[in-house]
């Protein structure tokens, strides 16, 4: 038995000293002093505000993730030799304005972020890294990539974005295990038609460039996932896009489309589209095609009716409409029966339908900005409304379908028309978030005071003299907003001392 307890008594000695060694290894130092007592056991140095490269590197030979950020670092060593193990290279946020040849001499790097500094070029030598995997570049001033980038066979992921970039070399083509490509932010006017050899690439990033249109070849880049394209000068999409079967999302926000891009229906896998702050007049009728679009954005167009069809689009969950035409609610939305998120905010609306109420899984309601005066009675049937924007309408009473709205926390009713709340509000149960901003109240009823579940409560820029006692009893009560209303210094200090712990705010209109 002796013999048994001193050989586990041995074994976990054995395995503490083991540990031991591997946790001081692993260890992350923050501090080179600290790093320079041992310098061959270090791994992974991570330093911060420092006035120049420290020459010291070369003596961490063992190195195998460096990282120096936020600091005043303009010139990179030219002895990168010294650090033959080195896999990961972080420079952001300094202000490098040279990179030097002997990048290249990295021969293990995997990992290369220079984003957030200075450069305006890379060197040739960058070619030589050919084991780098990541190539991080966002936020220089690089206006382009040398040829020799297309030497990276092993890259799998390259960030260019806000950079002043007018072109991407053809060798681009070159990076055949490119899976993430981000430009935006740049000056592109194309894209090389070298990109069809990119058969593995996922995900394609050129928001905020000039381009006029996209190459047929983009169609090769069968495994694209998603394509982000906002901001640029696109008007029409090349008819190889019907070969992105796999593409399920879609940026074009911010283009000069006319018309709705029908070969993005052989896209079927396409689930989330972003066609907002275009031109588009009118939707094709048979949009449905379209069927397993989940989330759809056509803000800020200039629509004014939705086809019959739409009214098929049983997966869609998300859709935004605000700032278009529409004058009236669009029929076929009642038929969306999973719907859970609609924006028609800043349209002409003046009225809703009763059939509104087949709208049973909406959860977030946007209307502010049209011109209703009331709710239809259906609305009773919206058990899952959570949140209502009704801001910047023309309503006089206060809606009490409301009321029936169980699981509503969230309401908005700024910037209306009353004077008065009802008897009853207290029936909002479940209210969390109540915005009276900007109305004409000139009193409050005592029974907002049972409204037990309060806990922001808005009433800046109305008529108010006085508050009804009441609100003491409002104990979730956290933050009550009433600048602008005439309420005396006295009748302040009285609220104050009715809800000491609630955050009494008072702001400029």
């Amino acid at each position: 038995m002796y013999r048994i307890k001193k050989r586990i008594g041995l074994f976990f000695l054995v395995l503490l000293v083991v540990n031991c060694g591997f946790s001081q290894s692993d260890k992350t130092y923050e501090s080179l002093e600290e790093a320079l007592k041992k310098p061959a056991q270090v791994l992974y140095l991570d330093l911060e505000n420092l006035k120049t490269w420290p020459n010291e590197l070369s003596q961490f030979s063992a190195l195998r993730s460096l990282t120096i950020g936020n600091s005043e670092v303009t010139i990179l060593t030219n002895d990168f030799k010294s650090l033959p193990k080195l896999r990961k290279l972080s420079l952001t946020d300094n202000k490098i304005t040279l990179l030097s040849n002997s990048i290249g001499d990295l021969a293990n790097l995997q990992t290369l972020d220079l984003g957030g500094n200075k450069l305006t070029f890379l060197p040739k030598a960058i070619g030589k890294l050919k084991n780098l995997q990541e190539l991080e570049l966002l936020g220089n001033q690089l206006q382009r990539l040398p040829v020799e980038i297309g030497q990276l066979t092993r890259l799998t992921t390259l960030s260019v974005q806000r950079n002043q970039l007018r072109s991407l070399p053809a060798a681009i083509g070159n990076l055949t295990e490119l899976s993430e490509l981000q430009c935006a932010e740049n000056l592109l006017s194309k894209v090389p038609a070298s990109i069809k050899r990119l058969k593995k690439l996922e995900t394609l990033e050129l928001s905020k460039n000039q381009l006029t249109t996209l190459p047929n070849e983009i169609g090769s880049c069968v495994a694209l996932e998603s394509i982000d394209c906002s901001t640029n000068l696109l008007s029409t999409l090349p008819d190889s896009f019907r070969s992105l079967g796999a593409l399920t999302d879609l940026d074009l926000s911010n283009n000069q489309f006319e018309e709705f891009p029908l070969v993005l229906y052989a896209c079927t896998s396409l689930s989330e589209l972003n066609l907002g702050y275009n031109q588009l007049k009118a939707l094709p009728e048979n949009i449905h095609q379209l069927n397993k679009m989940n989330e759809l954005n056509l803000s800020e167009n200039f629509l004014t009716q939705l086809p019959v069809s739409f009214g098929k689009m049983q997966k869609i969950t998300q859709l935004d409409l605000r700032k278009n035409q529409f004058s009236q609610f669009p029929k076929p939305l009642t038929k969306c029966k999973n719907l859970e998120e609609l924006d028609l905010s800043f349209n002409l609306l003046k009225s809703l339908p009763q059939s509104i109420g087949k709208l049973q899984k909406i959860f977030e309601f946007y209307l502010e900005g049209n011109q209703l005066q009331a709710l239809p009675s259906s609305f009773k049937q919206l058990k899952l409304l959570y949140g209502l924007r009704l801001n910047n309408n023309r309503f006089v009473r206060f809606p009490k379908v409301l009321y029936k709205c169980v699981a509503l926390e969230e309401l908005n009713l700024m910037n209306n028309l009353m004077t008065t709340l009802p008897d009853d509000i207290y029936k909002l149960k479940s209210v969390k978030k109540l915005v009276l901003n900007d109305n004409q109240l000139n009193a409050l009823p005592n029974s907002i005071g049972k409204m037990q579940n309060l806990e922001t409560l808005m009433l800046e820029n109305n008529k108010l003299v006085r508050l009804p006692e009441s609100l003491k009893n409002l104990a979730k009560l956290r933050r009550l907003f009433l600048g602008g209303n005439p309420l005396s210094q006295s009748e302040i200090r009285k609220i104050k001392r009715w809800l000491p712990k609630t955050q009494i705010i008072f702001r400029n209109k």
